[in-house]
């Protein structure tokens, strides 16, 4: 896949989650529940989009370790790494 390809399977994503979006009322009750029916069909390429993002701007490759404590720092839950790097790389993800 080109970077240009790359770029345009992001910005159809988020066109995708800003549409599933885009009539809620961030004061309405439940507006946290809607977010995460509106995330979770993009969280699997949104993740494999940024970890290729990481391989070919940083060249760097994240860790299949560090994907999964971005997933559980998405769903708001606490996850531990113990090496410094692993943590850096894992800041990434949440903001998918």
């Amino acid at each position: 896949m080109s970077d240009d390809a790359l770029k345009a399977q992001f910005l159809k994503l988020q066109d995708e989650v800003q549409e599933r979006l885009k009539d809620t009322d961030s004061s309405a009750t439940g507006y946290r529940e809607i977010l995460q029916a509106a995330f979770e069909p993009a969280i699997v390429p949104a993740f494999a989009l940024a970890r290729e993002a990481g391989r070919r701007f940083l060249n760097m490759r994240h860790f299949d370790v560090q994907l999964i404590g971005g997933l559980v720092l998405h769903d708001g839950k606490i996850a531990e790494m113990k090496l410094e790097k692993g943590r850096r790389w894992l800041r990434l993800f949440p903001q998918c």
